[in-house]
């Protein structure tokens, strides 16, 4: 089965690298970030336009086995365990 994914991330203030911020924070911002790229069309054959206003599906967030964050649509029976993942 074939995906579509993007990497999102901000980059440190002043190229200093701080504290992570909590957990709950940054499931926030992964979610906010991955339906922003939603929104514009990245994950459609076209890809994405900053004319593009596509709805945004309900999105959940795992704990990938580097340590980042992965977020992923909403889908039947699909969670971070269905995927070889944890759950943050």
């Amino acid at each position: 089965m074939a995906s579509a994914s993007t990497e999102v991330s901000q980059p440190p203030t002043d190229g200093i690298i701080g504290q992570l911020p909590e957990m709950t924070q940054r499931i926030a911002n992964a979610e906010a970030q991955c339906g922003v790229a939603w929104q514009i069309g990245a994950f459609t054959p076209e890809g994405s336009s900053d004319d593009t206003n596509l709805p945004v599906p309900n999105l959940f967030t795992c704990l990938l086995r580097d340590g980042r964050l992965g977020v992923f649509p909403v889908t039947d029976g699909i969670d971070c365990a269905g995927l070889g993942l944890k759950a943050p």
